[in-house]
């Protein structure tokens, strides 16, 4: 299993007050010697993670998805060092949407997940080809109702030294489909 760390104390609507708000998992660490206590935040312990230990380059694995067009929707994204430790996990249902909105709030989410852990440089990868190339700038936006969430992207985006945009195929993107996935049954199921 990979190892986890816990998400630093965050500023602003994000987290406040060291508590997670729904949708958010903060994965728990295994702890300095070994012993399962978790350093998030709220835990016992010594704290959350320090800044310092976070790297300056987070990848995002982010994901979207809708049961119908529109119809029930969610996404979910993964803030993960370049080995793979897991640093936060994000998913929500959100009710009523199109595919590409759900894409652009698992984006969104990332972003904002990675900024809270104080990253510097982003490389985000989803599986939305038209999400990527959007934000990348290859492409234009031209449904009116996506033009807000490309905005709310670029501004956290611009709060980055750099951030890298990767179209990869689905089979790549495994791990925040399935947090969508659930986040869209736990939706379904009125939890």
């Amino acid at each position: 299993m990979t190892p986890r760390r816990g998400l630093p104390e965050a500023q602003g609507s994000l987290f406040s007050g060291g508590e997670t708000p729904a949708g958010v998992s903060v994965p728990a660490d295994t702890g300095p010697d070994g012993d399962g206590a978790s350093t998030a935040p709220g835990a016992a312990g010594d704290g959350a993670t320090p800044a310092a230990d976070i790297p300056d380059e987070v990848m995002i694995d982010a994901d979207g998805g809708s049961r119908r067009i529109p119809g029930r929707a969610g996404y979910g994204a993964v803030v993960l060092t370049h080995d793979g430790e897991i640093l936060a996990e994000v998913a929500e249902g959100i009710g009523r949407a199109t595919n590409n909105v759900a894409e652009y709030r698992g984006v969104i989410a990332g972003l904002a997940s990675a900024r809270a852990l104080g990253a510097r440089r982003v490389h985000v990868r989803a599986d939305s080809k038209l999400v990527i190339c959007q934000l990348g700038g290859q492409w234009k936006v031209r449904q009116e109702h996506l033009g807000p969430l490309w905005r709310e992207a670029r501004a956290l985006a611009d709060g980055f030294d750099r951030v890298r945009y990767e179209h990869v195929r689905r089979e790549f993107n495994g791990h925040a489909d399935a947090l969508a996935n659930r986040a869209m049954d736990a939706q379904a199921a009125g939890r």
